[in-house]
């Protein structure tokens, strides 16, 4: 049975951007001048271009994000957390 394929054609302006990717990598993707007729010529070379990168890695590698810095916890004051909640006004205290 064959590896299932999903190929995602993107067109503007004499812009192609083909992407190329099987269930278990990554997306190839290629970017060329041109009208469509040209992306579609080069399909089969697209297909066989994204197997060869997904035979030597199949999955980007792990990015190496840096440790976003912990919370600093914030006191406040009751008289503070009072003016910070906003009150109702009269409509609202006798709709509710």
């Amino acid at each position: 049975m064959e590896q299932e394929l999903k190929i995602v054609i993107s067109y503007q302006g004499g812009t192609i951007i083909v992407g190329v990717q099987r269930p278990d990598c990554d997306p190839v993707l290629t970017v060329m001048k041109g009208e469509l007729e040209v992306a579609i010529s080069r399909l089969k070379d697209l297909i066989v271009e994204a197997e060869a990168v997904w035979q030597r890695s199949p999955r980007y590698p792990k990015a190496d994000l840096p440790v976003p810095p912990a919370a600093t916890p914030v006191r406040a004051t009751a008289s503070q957390m009072a003016q910070a909640v906003p009150r109702k006004t009269t409509l609202q205290q006798h709709m509710f």
